[in-house]
């Protein structure tokens, strides 16, 4: 059987699953209503007072119908309207997940800008990214979402294995925060050294104030973390969007042991 065979299968099953699963849905106007694709009376079952992460019997939500038939449009207004989407089923998925295991990017991709969380796990440890078999575009969005989760919720372990399952090194948060900047900030010296030597993290990077791994670890007064980023490279002369160094910095905050081992420069100085 071709690749392409199996994965209509797996389509295939899914949709027939959610059929099933409306025999045995609990009695709702609003899952009834996303089954048959109407938003006008999903918006009614809410204005009538219906909660929108109700779960049929088997613990599906709307926004879990809506992956199982693909139906994008359903699914975004749902999220329009406020739906939980880490809602796991009896089994422990997520819609997330369901949208990776069916290799769905534009699902994906939709679930994602409506902050389902990619680091959920079932009882067995599967996540969305596991789930996704490895197929590169899915899980590559995949991997780069757990990392932005992983600085959210301060898991620098998440943080890690999402890297070394591909995620970009030098992605930037919403703050402007890479990965770099986010160890250097929780003073995790083994994460800095990782991502600096395993994956060759961008030790200039900055942050939407300009802010550098260099000018964190000025203002935190880790010797240890200066000393290794200097010696990776770490450029002293950068300056944040008020024009102030490294350097700077540790003297403002008052870091005497940390100032001897910082150069005083400015951009462009020798």
């Amino acid at each position: 059987m071709t690749v392409l065979s199996l994965l209509l299968l797996a389509s295939m099953n899914i949709i027939c699953y959610a059929q099933e699963e409306t025999t045995t849905s609990l009695k709702s106007n609003l899952l009834e209503s996303i089954m048959n694709n109407d938003i006008p009376s999903i918006r009614k079952a809410l204005e009538d007072g219906e909660n929108i992460d109700l779960t049929n019997d088997n613990g599906w939500t709307g926004a879990m119908f809506a992956v199982a038939f693909n139906n994008i449009p359903i699914l975004q207004e749902l999220i329009d309207l406020g739906i939980n989407l880490n809602i796991p089923d009896n089994e422990g998925f997520t819609p997330l997940m369901r949208a990776s295991q069916d290799n769905n990017i534009e699902l994906v991709d939709v679930l994602l800008a409506g902050n389902a969380n990619p680091l959920i796990e079932t009882p067995s440890g599967d996540t969305a990214f596991s789930l996704s078999g490895g197929r590169k575009r899915v899980a590559a969005t995949l991997a780069e979402a757990c990392v932005l989760f992983a600085m959210e919720e301060n898991n620098m372990t998440a943080l890690l294995s999402a890297i070394s399952n591909g995620a970009y090194v030098n992605i930037h948060s919403r703050n402007g925060f890479t990965p770099l900047i986010f160890a250097v900030q929780q003073v995790n010296v083994e994460a800095v050294q990782t991502l600096v030597k395993r994956y060759g993290a961008d030790v200039d990077r900055q942050e939407n104030d300009g802010w550098t791994p260099l000018h964190f670890a000025a203002s935190i007064g880790s010797v240890e973390l200066v000393k290794l980023l200097l010696a990776a490279g770490a450029d002293a002369s950068r300056t944040s969007v008020d024009g102030v160094t490294a350097y700077d910095i540790a003297v403002q905050e008052d870091k005497k042991d940390v100032i001897p081992l910082i150069p005083n420069l400015k951009n462009g100085d020798l």
